[in-house]
C-alpha cells in the first residue's frame, strides 16, 4: 500500500517549511514516520511530542499531515487509508458509532494490534476505563489524556450559604431544597444534549448491577428495560426534576447556556465533564469550579470517578514503519512526555491518577480513583446510533416531564434494535 513516491510529494506539498529537510535526510537511511492528525489541541500536542522525539533520535524523522478536526476529519482520513497513501500512526476514537472508532476500523483490518507490546501492560483490557481500547481482545488505539467527569460545584457560592459537597443522594436533594429557598437551583444541565449527565447518573446503579453491563446488553443477558442500574438512574433524574433542582426549561438549555448559568451563579451546581469547568470560566475567569464523584449512591462508598478516553492514536496495519512507530508511542507515554502533552491538550495524564496528582480542581476525585470507584460513560462505545440518539432526546423528555421512566426504557430498546 505504501508508496515512496507519492509520499515524498505529499510531505513536500504539505510541509513544505520543512521539506528540504525530510528529502536530505531520507537519503542518510532515516526512518520516516507518518502521521496523520486533527489540527486541534491533541494535534498539536502530537506535533510538539514528534519535535521532542526527533531531538533525542536523530535516525528518525517525521511527516505531519494536519487534516480539519471533528467531522470533516474521518471524510479526509477513510479515503486516505483506502487510497493507499503513507501512514503509519493517526488519531482514532473510542465511540462505537464514531467512522473513526477503533470498533468499526479495528474489524475491517486497517488497525495493527498492539496487545503483543510492552505498552499493553499500561491498558488492562479489564479496567472499565481502558476496555474501550480493546476489540476482540486486540489493543487498538494508545489513549490521550483523559477527561473526568462528575459534580461539578461553585466552591465560593457553597461556602457562603454554609454547604458542604453532598456525598449521598439525598444529601443533593437537601441542596435542591435549599437552593429554591433563596431563589436559585441546585444543578444546570445541558439539557437540549444531556448524554454526560445521563452517562453520569447511571455510572454508579450501573456498576453495581454488573461491572460489565454493555457486554451483556450486546450478548442479549439484560435489556434497558430489566435493567435495575437503569431504571434507578432515571427514576433518580425524575426525582430531581420533580424537586426542583434544575432550572425551568432545562430540557432547552444548550452548552452556551449552561455556562451562562454557572458563570451567573444562579446554580450551586452542574453534572458534566471537566471541560464544562472551562467553558463555564471563559464567560467569568474567577470562578472558582471543583469537581467532585456525582452523590449517586446510598452512601458516599458507592461514588464513581468517571473517567472517559475519547481520543487515541492507532498504528495502520501495513505500516512500513511499525517498530519504530511503536517505540515512538512507547516513549510518548511515558510520564515526563505526557506531562507535556496535557499542557496543550488539556485532560489529565493516566499517571497522574496513579499518582494521586491530580489538577487542583479535581483533586476532590482523588479518594475514589485510589480506592478504584472509578466507571466510565457508558453510552460511549455504543455501537448503536441510533440508541444514542434516543437517550439525547428521550432524556431530554424525561427531564421536561414529556416523557415517563418507562417509556423511556422501552423506546431505548427499540431504538438500540434499530442498529
Amino acid at each position: 500500500m505504501h508508496n515512496p513516491t507519492s509520499s515524498k510529494k505529499s510531505a513536500v506539498a504539505l510541509l513544505a517549511a520543512t521539506a528540504g529537510l525530510l528529502t536530505a535526510t531520507a537519503a542518510f537511511g532515516q526512518t520516516e514516520i507518518d502521521i496523520v492528525m486533527p489540527a486541534s489541541g491533541n494535534g498539536a500536542a502530537m506535533e510538539t511530542m514528534t519535535e521532542l522525539y526527533a531531538k533525542e533520535h536523530d535516525d528518525v524523522v517525521f511527516n505531519l499531515r494536519r487534516l480539519p478536526p471533528s467531522a470533516s476529519y474521518p471524510q479526509t482520513l477513510i479515503p486516505l487509508l483506502q487510497g493507499g497513501a503513507d501512514i503509519d500512526i493517526f488519531f482514532t476514537t473510542t465511540g462505537g458509532s464514531d467512522l473513526t472508532s477503533v470498533h468499526i476500523m479495528g474489524p475491517q483490518g486497517v488497525i495493527a494490534d498492539l496487545s503483543d507490546y510492552a505498552l499493553a501492560d499500561e491498558y488492562s483490557q479489564d479496567n472499565p476505563i481502558f476496555e474501550i481500547l480493546w476489540d476482540d481482545g486486540k489493543l487498538l488505539s494508545v489513549p490521550m489524556p483523559m477527561t473526568a467527569a462528575g459534580l461539578v460545584y461553585n466552591n465560593k457560592l457553597m461556602n457562603e450559604y454554609g454547604l458542604e459537597v453532598p456525598t449521598t443522594f439525598e444529601e443533593l436533594l437537601e441542596i435542591c431544597d435549599v437552593a429554591t429557598q433563596h431563589g436559585k437551583h441546585a444543578l444546570a444541565v445541558p439539557g437540549s444534549s444531556p448524554e454526560w449527565m445521563y452517562g453520569i447518573v447511571a455510572a454508579g446503579p450501573l456498576l453495581q448491577e454488573s461491572p460489565n453491563w454493555n457486554a451483556r446488553h450486546q450478548a442479549g443477558e439484560v435489556t434497558f428495560a430489566t435493567s435495575e442500574g437503569w431504571r434507578k438512574a432515571l427514576e433518580r433524574v425524575a426525582t430531581m426534576r420533580d424537586r426542583d433542582c434544575f432550572p425551568l426549561g432545562v430540557q432547552a438549555i444548550n452548552v452556551p447556556q449552561l455556562f451562562a448559568e454557572v458563570a451567573s451563579e444562579n446554580v450551586f451546581m452542574a453534572i458534566g465533564p471537566s471541560v464544562m469547568m472551562g467553558g463555564a470560566k471563559t464567560v467569568d475567569p474567577d470562578l472558582d469550579l471543583r469537581m467532585a464523584p456525582f452523590p449517586g449512591g446510598d452512601t458516599e462508598a458507592e461514588n464513581l470517578a468517571i473517567g472517559l478516553i475519547e481520543d487515541g492514536v492507532s498504528i495502520a496495519a501495513d505500516s512500513a514503519n511499525k517498530e519504530a512507530a511503536v517505540a515512538f508511542l512507547q516513549w510518548m507515554i511515558e510520564p515526563a512526555q505526557m506531562d507535556v502533552f496535557q499542557q496543550q491538550s488539556g485532560g489529565i495524564p493516566f499517571h497522574l491518577v496513579g499518582e494521586g496528582r491530580l489538577p487542583g480542581d479535581l483533586t476532590d476525585l482523588a479518594g475514589a480513583f485510589e480506592e478504584d470507584r472509578v466507571g466510565t460513560a457508558i453510552y460511549h462505545n455504543w455501537p448503536s446510533a441510533r440508541a444514542l440518539e434516543a437517550l439525547i432526546q428521550l432524556g431530554s423528555g424525561l427531564l421536561g416531564g414529556s416523557v415517563t421512566v418507562d417509556e423511556m426504557l422501552a423506546e431505548l430498546d427499540k431504538a438500540w434494535e434499530q442498529g
